[in-house]
């Protein structure tokens, strides 16, 4: 509750639901409300992230957690 930031690691996913998207994307805007942020850290798992990007949810192929973060539509 006191901290300002809230790190999350999917570096070892293997996979992402939509139901997990959908609570991440909860998260953050739940953390946007507080006035505290959501990022993530780590590397992507390629699986993921072509997972989610022929899904329309990512732009792109993006390796590092903060590219990650971008690509993400709509995040």
């Amino acid at each position: 509750a006191s901290a300002s930031q809230v790190m999350s690691d999917i570096s070892a996913a293997e996979d992402i639901d939509l139901s997990c998207l959908q609570a991440l994307y909860s998260a953050r805007s739940e953390a946007k409300a507080s006035g505290k942020e959501l990022h993530f850290q780590g590397t992507i798992p390629q699986r993921v992230a072509k997972r989610l990007a022929a899904c329309g949810f990512l732009r792109g192929l993006p390796e590092s957690a903060s590219d990650f973060e971008a690509a993400l539509i709509d995040f």
